[in-house]
């Protein structure tokens, strides 16, 4: 069952991913595009996998709390998933478009931009991961018998 549900949730959160990076690369030149485009979407299905089986495995071992485990499993996905999408959109993006450097000050924002950027990333998909996994959550609590 925690299978089951785990390719329900990779395909989910494949599905997420393809579409806010697809919409996010319009402005970068084809190759760049497949190149981030790809290997985002891999990393959020194997990502929603782990998220989603772990959870519902939880749920059916251990249902106690599962609407808390629940939440903080979708943090956690939803923010390593928003983090790799930051971090290739802003790569693919600076190295098609940025000149290269040419002071110290350009090479400093150069590279404080990739975790800036991707903390940004890890933020807003935690708080939207949050949501998510409290959602499934409460599914999962109404659905689980209880023990005794």
């Amino acid at each position: 069952m925690w299978r089951i549900a785990g390719l329900i949730s990779a395909a989910g959160a494949a599905l997420v991913m393809w579409a806010l990076v697809y919409l996010a690369s319009q402005g970068l030149p084809q190759g760049s595009r497949t190149l981030v485009l790809w290997p985002a979407v891999t990393v959020a299905a194997l990502v929603g996998f782990l998220a989603g089986g772990t959870t519902v495995r939880r749920a059916q071992t251990v249902p106690d709390q599962i609407g808390l485990f629940s939440a903080l499993a979708g943090a956690v996905a939803g923010g390593v998933i928003g983090l790799v999408a930051a971090v290739g959109l802003t790569a693919a993006y600076l190295s098609s478009y940025a000149t290269w450097p040419a002071s110290v000050t350009d090479d400093v924002l150069l590279i404080i931009a990739y975790p800036a950027f991707g903390l940004t990333g890890f933020f807003v998909g935690a708080i939207a991961g949050v949501v998510c996994g409290a959602l499934a959550g409460l599914v999962l609590r109404i659905v689980t018998p209880a023990t005794r």
